[in-house]
């Protein structure tokens, strides 16, 4: 193995019996970094199945395939965004572009049996960055990008209000999701908030609906699944008078996350069309798993290959009406298919063994 520079923290996808000792470790963490939420964080905010004990090292290589395939993917973009097709397919669904990024995104990486990475998807509101940071604190271990931290998210904030022409260095940022008390992953905004307030900056976390009530934000943290923002009339409405920099926001959803743009990448003289070298349009053939849009046309044929296959809806997130073709029922499977679902080249997450108070246990990882 080549020199390690991951040391992977695992999130368990089971109850375990030690995960409560690093669970106390973490409040203790945090409570101790952001003295103003010792009253506010306690146990019953952090689920049990969100730590577990164990920590997976990765040899280096794999991290330059993630730099290689961020780089090559910020190029894809900035061809899509002079792609005169993609404009107008944007234009079609109401969608303009902010001309600033989204914060927070991230690549949804499996690791294949060759130590060769396959993207499996590219997510716009990403959860657990930050709180993935702290347990990295909490733990003492070597942060994998070592200059990731409150600081570099400040710089990443207001160079997302720089670019959509808002140059302030003391912005108001609200933190924004449905319901926020009830979100899985409440914890993390709380934490998001200590950073901002570290900053010397006004916060706050809100719900969505509640958005353009005064003090309005400069720039909202959006952590709203409505990708689109079909169900969030006052989120929508913020955005298309840009009363506040939105970020992540619908266009670069859009743009990178949406999963008809892993079918679309994915096709015959597509990555030509858009204008990739050679080298990336080869580098890109074998990061992203072949997928295609599951129809009644192709069904048969998607059936009979179907061990192959992974089967997820296009705007859907997470495993929600997600399924491994391996396992699907024929009854199930004919039900999906008017559902705008894609199938997509199975590529297995992962696992790795641990011994644990039970017995050895495999536990899986992207």
């Amino acid at each position: 193995m080549s020199e390690v520079l991951f040391h992977l923290v695992v999130w368990s996808d089971k109850t375990l019996s030690m995960p409560s000792e690093i669970k106390q470790i973490f409040l203790s963490s945090v409570q101790k970094r952001y003295p103003e939420l010792a009253q506010t964080l306690s146990e019953d905010l952090i689920s049990d199945h969100l730590f577990s004990p164990f920590v997976l090292k990765l040899p280096r290589q794999v991290l330059k395939q993630v730099e290689t395939s961020v780089a090559t993917i910020a190029r894809l973009r900035e061809s899509m965004i002079k792609d005169a097709g993609v404009q107008k397919h944007a234009t079609e669904k109401g969608l303009k572009n902010p001309g600033h990024f989204s914060t927070m995104m991230s690549l949804d990486f499996h690791l294949n049996e060759n130590q060769q990475l396959r993207l499996i998807e590219i997510n716009t509101n990403a959860s657990f960055l930050i709180l993935g940071r702290e347990l990295y604190e909490a733990r003492a271990l070597p942060l994998p990008v070592a200059n990731f931290g409150p600081e570099k998210w400040r710089e990443d904030l207001l160079s997302e209000l720089h670019d959509a022409g808002k140059n302030l260095t003391k912005p108001r940022v609200h933190i924004v999701d449905d319901q926020p008390q009830e979100q899985r992953l409440f914890v993390e905004f709380l934490v998001a908030l200590a950073w901002l307030k570290s900053f010397g900056w006004n916060g706050e976390i809100r719900d969505s609906s509640e958005v353009m009530k005064a003090p309005v934000a400069d720039l909202i943290y959006n952590r709203s699944t409505d990708f689109f923002l079909k169900y969030s009339p006052a989120l929508q409405e913020m955005n298309e008078k840009s009363s506040a920099v939105l970020s992540p926001n619908p266009f670069e959803y859009f743009l990178l996350a949406d999963k008809e743009r892993l079918i679309e990448w994915t096709q015959p003289g597509v990555l030509e069309k858009l204008g990739m070298s050679s080298d990336d349009q080869e580098f890109l053939r074998k990061l992203l798993p072949a997928c295609t849009t599951l129809t009644m046309q192709n069904a048969d044929a998607l059936w009979a290959d179907r061990k192959h296959l992974f089967f997820k809806p296009k705007q859907e997130y997470g495993s929600k009406k997600a399924f491994r073709g391996a396992s699907i029922s024929h009854k199930l499977f004919n039900e999906i298919i008017n559902e705008n679902m894609l199938a997509q080249e199975y590529v297995p997450a992962p696992e790795v063994k641990f011994e644990t108070p039970e017995g050895p246990q495999k536990f899986k990882y992207d």
